[in-house]
């Protein structure tokens, strides 16, 4: 029974990989379902896109970045023009977050991680104003699983209207990292 679920589990996996390769295969002719994270900002996998109603702290959500943090991105070549990200929403109107003066990124009192003074080249980070920040109204603040992650502990937040979809993970693959 044992040998059974052995090797029908891999089975299975390998099945449903080949049908999410065929469907970002199949992409402009169908219209985008899953979207694919390989990045370390949040956790590695597969998601499904969900219409963008109702945010909440804590949702997943697909973005774009405000014009100013996209220049900046593509010009370090962090990230390709047009990029959408992939972040938790740390905060919602009402919510604060800052960054202290050792370089420690809080949102609503809780420590999320470190926020660098430079980049893997180098080069100095955006840095925001120290202190505590207001969650406005009509904004979101994203806020990656990554201490690395290029989210709002360099850029702040990020009007609503960005947002195109809600993300739900549906097959993680980071375990497949390891293989």
């Amino acid at each position: 029974m044992l040998t059974d679920r052995k090797r029908i589990v891999p089975g299975v996996c390998a099945v449903v990989v080949l049908m999410l390769l065929a469907l970002t295969g199949m992409e402009g002719r169908l219209p985008q379902v899953l979207v694919y994270n390989g990045t370390a900002s949040v956790e590695v996998g597969w998601y499904l896109l969900l219409p963008s109603e109702d945010i909440d702290e804590g949702d997943m959500v697909v973005f774009s970045l405000p014009e100013n943090m996209e220049a900046l991105a593509v010009g370090r070549g962090w990230l390709p023009e047009g990029a959408r990200l992939l972040k938790r929403v740390g905060a919602v109107e009402g919510g604060v977050y800052g960054v202290n003066g050792a370089h420690q990124f809080y949102v609503n009192e809780k420590y999320i991680g470190q926020a660098s003074t430079e980049d893997g080249l180098g080069r100095s980070m955006p840095d925001m104003a120290r202190g505590g920040h207001l969650v406005e109204a009509g904004y979101f603040l994203p806020v990656g699983e990554n201490p690395k992650s290029f989210d709002g502990r360099y850029y702040g937040t990020v009007p609503l209207d960005r947002i195109e979809h809600k993300a739900m993970l549906v097959l993680p693959t980071g375990w497949l990292q390891g293989m």
